[in-house]
């Protein structure tokens, strides 16, 4: 499977899906839950891609390398966040986020 990162060639697999984003949804800056901390993304951390409930092509603050952004409800406190996603996140995504649309998977990826 090619895993390339450039942004036009990730087009065919983006599109935005499920919560759209809202001012009031906060940035977890340190890629955890920025009420309780309780969900980090660490490695090996299936509940941080179960948590995701949307992606949206808005970029709330400027990223060179974002193409969007993922947007998460907390499983422990239900606070809804958001961290940037990029060309080389979106194959993580793919893999590990069951939510994340099939026909908006890679080919090689769709069950």
């Amino acid at each position: 499977m090619d895993k390339s990162s450039d942004p036009q060639s990730l087009r065919r697999y983006i599109a935005p899906w499920g919560e759209s984003y809202k001012q009031y949804i906060n940035y977890a800056a340190h890629l955890c839950c920025p009420k309780c901390q309780k969900l980090e993304k660490v490695r090996g951390n299936k509940r941080w891609f179960e948590a995701v409930i949307g992606f949206s092509e808005t970029k709330p603050r400027q990223s060179s390398e974002g193409i969007g952004i993922l947007i998460f409800e907390c499983p422990h406190c239900y606070t809804k966040f958001w961290t940037h996603l990029t060309p080389a996140g979106i194959w993580d995504c793919m893999c590990f986020c069951a939510q994340w649309p099939k026909k908006m998977k890679h080919p090689d990826l769709r069950e």
